[in-house]
């Protein structure tokens, strides 16, 4: 029952992630995202395979995030 828990809790931050991603919501949606990957690091336990493919899109909205910081950070300094 608590596997299941952690997946819908996982399924929540992500859905939200990715509606923060839509409307630029900043670094908000990164760090639900890394809460997503939290609680998907904790479902994968057992092997699902929902649980799977939201640790990917959690780690896809996470790296899209230091991509950008990075970016934005280059930029700054060669000025």
């Amino acid at each position: 029952m608590k596997n299941i828990k952690n997946i819908h809790f996982s399924l929540v931050f992500t859905v939200l992630s990715i509606i923060l991603l839509l409307i630029k919501g900043g670094i908000l949606s990164g760090i639900t995202a890394l809460f997503g990957l939290i609680y998907t690091k904790k479902a994968l336990k057992n092997n699902q395979k929902l649980g799977t493919f939201l640790g990917i899109v959690n780690l896809i909205i996470i790296s899209y995030y230091l991509f950008v910081l990075f970016i934005i950070g280059y930029v700054m300094t060669s000025r």
